[in-house]
């Protein structure tokens, strides 16, 4: 019988990895998820930064003066002492080791053998000597390094001139540095913040020229002034300011407002601000803050007993459900290649992408719920086995009281309010979890509390994403945008086939919710797969391409999966 091994945990961002809660005080877009990287790849880490270990036990920067010289400047000697290197070699590194503290020498890359990609297996002297010829040789010492294959042979030779000295070389070969290792994560050769080192400051000069035209939101560029101490605030305190604004005024009298056309002594020269960074202030919510931060305070009534606390939670993983089905059908209700050209187009696939986005968002607040029920579970009922709260919702909580039912549809202009109404900042269901939360932190359970801040977080994004969407569709007209879609046929292969796959991904996720982590992973893993790929999206994409509503039937085969109440208001 073959050994089984346990599963293997690999972070590749080990940081996001052990702290998975989110950070009180921190904006949503600071998340992992929100990263500018997502979507302008690049800005997160200066990709030249890679090709200063392509050799082995070697650090070299590319310096673009006179002579495009490639100078060694480190060696790993910890690593040639340990490695099974010739003789002849660990001379070699030592030699060029020895005057890495000498500012009168350098140790420079003149040659390079090796294969170049379109340029071919040759012997190229550095800097490249012929590179105004076509295929001749590449343009610059970085791009021909960055074109020889990894893993492949590459010598190279290293002179050292010094000033008033005597030249002298040494020969090396050795195989191309790869950049990633077995598990696909970067190498161990790079050093922490080394791959972002030689990118421009965002935190200084940066952002001065840049403006918020071009930075991700959580980089603060116009805020509001430091609310006031000792005086009334009015509205100089809530007129936008320069970040970055060299008279910095008091929490008792703000400085000058920014304008459109606010002039550049508003803010601070360079020199300044290489001096005065510490004077720049941590910005929370939008405003600056010269004071302690108290965060999450909520005012909610607390649940009196535990049962009404966990009948809550379990109503409240009944709203995510519910949430991501009613979002999934409003998004595949948009047509993806509308006729009338121009904005409209960017407007129908920017909130197709948008309603997508939030219909994963509240897949992870579903696990998130069930997590909070497990561990809640545990802690007081030890060793009880633990039924995962996997029902739909009959009802959204609505302000004043007023339950929306859960339905279908498209996204029509009345369904988007009722999705604005859905997430808006303490009604709804911002409200309900308030006084989970507020009943949580009680209890002493801090911990459960704070993931649940972080889905009240996401559901603030959700808002103002929606009122967004309502403000780039107000527009267009609703025939424009929207497929005129007909209800499901039973019979209809596509639809069975979308329930049956629905159905499965239900099944997998009591499952996985059941057995908790680690053990449920590889469950929670076929799950995400049975949404992706040829799963329930591509099976959506097949309804809405055939003029089918996407409609997920109730399964009322299996009480696990059928319809949960809201405590408060019973049947």
């Amino acid at each position: 019988m073959s050994e089984i091994l346990p599963a293997k945990f690999v972070a590749l961002n080990a940081t996001a990895a052990r702290r998975q809660q989110y950070v009180v005080g921190n904006p949503v877009a600071t998340r992992l998820e929100s990263g500018v990287g997502n979507c302008f790849p690049g800005l997160e880490m200066d990709l030249r930064n890679l090709e200063r270990r392509f050799f082995p036990f070697l650090e070299v920067d590319f310096l673009q003066d006179n002579q495009a010289t490639t100078q060694v400047v480190g060696v790993d000697m910890a690593g040639v002492n340990t490695s099974a290197l010739a003789p002849a070699d660990q001379q070699a590194y030592a030699a060029i080791a020895a005057d890495m503290g000498n500012a009168n020498v350098i140790w420079a890359i003149t040659r390079i053998v090796g294969d170049f990609g379109i340029f071919g297996s040759k012997s190229l002297d550095l800097p490249p000597q012929n590179a105004a010829v076509p295929n001749g040789d590449p343009p610059d010492p970085w791009t021909a390094v960055r074109l020889l294959p990894q893993g492949k042979p590459v010598t190279i030779t290293v002179v050292r001139n010094s000033a008033g000295g005597t030249a002298k070389q040494v020969t090396l070969t050795r195989n191309r540095v790869a950049y990633l290792d077995e598990n696909g994560a970067f190498s161990g050769i790079f050093e922490p913040g080394e791959l972002s080192q030689s990118l421009c400051s965002p935190w200084t000069h940066d952002f001065r020229d840049c403006a918020c035209f071009y930075w991700a939101s959580n980089h603060p560029d116009i805020v509001l002034p430091p609310a006031p101490e000792t005086v009334p605030e009015d509205s100089r305190w809530r007129l936008a300011v320069p970040w970055e604004r060299t008279q910095r005024g008091t929490p008792d009298n703000p400085s000058a407002h920014a304008t459109p056309r606010s002039p550049r002594r508003l803010e601070l020269d360079y020199y300044e601000i290489n001096q005065r960074w510490q004077d720049l202030d941590i910005v929370v919510e939008g405003r600056e803050l010269r004071r302690p931060y108290i965060g999450g305070v909520l005012s909610a009534t607390p649940f009196l007993t535990t049962d009404e606390l966990e009948s809550t939670l379990r109503y409240a993983a009944g709203i995510e459900r519910a949430a991501v089905q009613t979002y999934l059908t409003a998004a595949y209700s948009i047509n993806p290649a509308p006729a009338n050209r121009g904005t409209l187009v960017v407007d129908a696939a920017t909130t197709f992408a948008e309603l997508m986005r939030i219909a994963i968002s509240e897949m992870r607040h579903l696990r998130i719920t069930n997590d909070i029920l497990r561990a809640f579970n545990e802690r007081l009922h030890a060793g009880a086995s633990f039924r995962p709260a996997l029902q739909i919702a009959d009802a959204f909580p609505a302000s004043g009281g007023t339950a929306e039912p859960v339905v279908e549809r498209r996204l029509t202009p009345d369904v988007l309010d009722e999705f604005i109404a859905i997430e808006k900042p303490s009604d709804s269901i911002d409200g309900l979890y308030a006084r989970i939360v507020v009943t949580l932190e009680n209890l002493g359970f801090r911990d459960l509390g704070q993931a649940l801040r972080s889905v009240m977080a996401d559901g603030f994004d959700h808002f103002e994403t929606f009122l967004d969407v309502k403000e780039w569709l107000s527009h267009h007209q609703p025939a424009d945008y929207l497929l005129n879609l007909r209800q499901p046929d039973p019979n209809d292969p596509r639809h069975r086939h979308l329930q049956e796959l629905f159905l499965q991904l239900m099944q997998t996720l009591r499952r996985g919710y059941a057995a908790g982590l680690p053990a449920g992973a590889d469950d929670i893993a076929r799950a995400r797969d049975l949404m992706l790929g040829n799963g329930i999206m591509s099976a959506s994409e097949a309804l809405r391409t055939a003029g089918s509503l996407v409609i997920f039937d109730a399964l009322t085969g299996d009480p696990d999966f059928g319809t949960v109440t809201n405590p408060r208001t019973g049947p």
